[in-house]
């Protein structure tokens, strides 16, 4: 099976870029930092969040509330959504998946879309291919829970996250 291509970065990174070839975009922002879609993205190809980088699902403040449940199954369909749109493709698609750093949000948003893509059993590759792309990823634990949950890994992907926060 062939896999659409991943990408995460933070925003500045984003703004900088200039026609980028990205099929998909999923942007996660805190909600007064939310943005138009960039030009070069084709609206149905295009999904935002306005939620903070919370890991405590009771941590609400203000503008600022963490990430729910319903939030991460958007995410997982939006990731179901590009995985559908690749099959059949030689050449690969590719998702850009981006937050206000690109270390927290945008890394657990990646991290559960290629868990879901890759299947029980291979979340380990998952952190990896996370790495490989995002060295500096510190996924949102909460989001990670919730995806976990979603995707029935009785957590797995909780206990195989702990690697990215081990690293020194």
């Amino acid at each position: 099976m062939s896999y659409p291509n991943l990408t995460i970065l933070g925003i500045d990174e984003v703004k900088r870029l200039d026609r980028p070839q990205v099929d998909f975009l999923l942007s996660i922002l805190s909600p007064e930092d939310l943005l138009l879609p960039p030009a070069w993205v084709v609206q149905e190809r295009w999904l935002s969040f306005g939620f903070a980088d919370l890991d405590d699902p009771h941590a609400a403040s203000g503008s600022y509330f963490p990430p729910t449940r319903s939030d991460v199954l958007l995410i997982l369909a939006f990731g179901r959504q590009v995985l559908d749109q690749q099959a059949g493709r030689e050449d690969p698609l590719t998702l850009l998946i981006h937050c206000s750093a690109g270390v927290s949000r945008s890394t657990a948003a990646g991290y559960a879309i290629l868990c879901d893509w890759l299947g029980p059993g291979r979340e380990a590759e998952a952190v990896q291919a996370v790495l490989a792309v995002r060295p500096v990823a510190q996924p949102n634990r909460l989001m990670v829970a919730y995806a976990d949950d979603i995707l029935a890994r009785q957590g797995r992907m909780i206990e195989t996250a702990q690697a990215f926060y081990e690293r020194t």
